[in-house]
């Protein structure tokens, strides 16, 4: 086999020499992107790239400089909105109770309170409120003052139902330090934003006329003189109904929990949103 030859017709082309720098011809948008592909692949090489672009031309660099502080400020921007308007666009109003037996569904399932039945109600009905049941066995409204800064703080509630003071007057105690009591976790609730409804609450006959009449007064009293919403008798056709009573005489049954959850529905359907 014969050696290969180049072909003897072949020319050498001579292109005339560039009349300038051609790098310097890149454009604003096309720099931008590029260092915007470069900064995500690589870190070092956006630093690469920044040292020759200020080589090259000053103006495209401190261009793309700028518009890179923009990028960051709009992309911190936006992630802030992302994280702090879904809580605050789809928030929920809450509804705090703070009471005592009555309310915390001593003696029955605690989803079968009337609480847990106002939070079924509410879903219900559509209204986007959580409810809170800050009730606790056997407090007082001393016990209730005490707990309820904290309350005010965590929860912020739009409506705070007080459902206190018949453990106060079961133990035969001042009616005057019931008043004041209740009057305070009022003046607190309104403070702090919320709408106040106060259950009234009344103690058997055998504990004297002039105790018992002195203490069933001071929930009304007490409406008036805020001007606030009042469940006039939280176990209004409970307490004397056998049937939605528990056997203590004292707590209601699951029936009776129905009750009271009409009763006191009907006072806050007024204050729903």
């Amino acid at each position: 086999m014969g050696s290969s030859k180049p072909a003897s017709n072949a020319r050498r082309v001579d292109l005339p020499a560039p009349e300038g720098p051609t790098i310097a011809a890149v454009s604003p948008d096309f720099t931008w992107r590029f260092m915007l592909s470069r900064m995500v692949k690589s870190p070092s090489g956006l630093v690469t790239f920044l040292v020759s672009s200020f080589a090259v031309n000053r103006n495209s660099f401190w261009l793309m400089l700028y518009k890179y502080q923009v990028y960051k400020e709009w992309t911190l921007a936006l992630s802030l909105v992302l994280v702090w308007a879904p809580g605050v666009l789809f928030a929920q109003e809450t509804i705090v109770v703070v009471g005592d037996s009555l309310s915390s569904g001593y003696g029955v399932p605690v989803e079968k309170s009337w609480v847990a039945a106002l939070a079924d109600r509410l879903r219900a009905e559509g209204y986007g409120y959580q409810v809170i049941n800050a009730s606790i066995p056997g407090d007082t409204s001393a016990g209730g003052l005490a707990r309820l800064p904290p309350l005010l703080e965590q929860h912020r509630p739009r409506i705070l139902i007080i459902e206190l003071g018949g453990n106060d007057g079961l133990r035969g105690q001042s009616v005057a330090r019931l008043r004041d009591n209740l009057a305070a976790m009022i003046d607190l609730s309104r403070e702090a934003g919320a709408t106040v409804i106060l259950a009234g609450m009344q103690i058997p006959p055998n504990y004297g006329e002039t105790y018992t009449r002195a203490f069933s007064g001071v929930y009304p009293d007490l409406a008036q003189e805020f001007d606030i919403q009042l469940v006039d008798f939280l176990l209004d056709s409970v307490a004397l109904d056998p049937t939605r009573m528990q056997s203590d005489g004292i707590h209601p049954n699951i029936e009776g929990h129905q009750g009271i959850l009409e009763n006191v529905w009907a006072v806050i359907a007024e204050q729903l949103e």
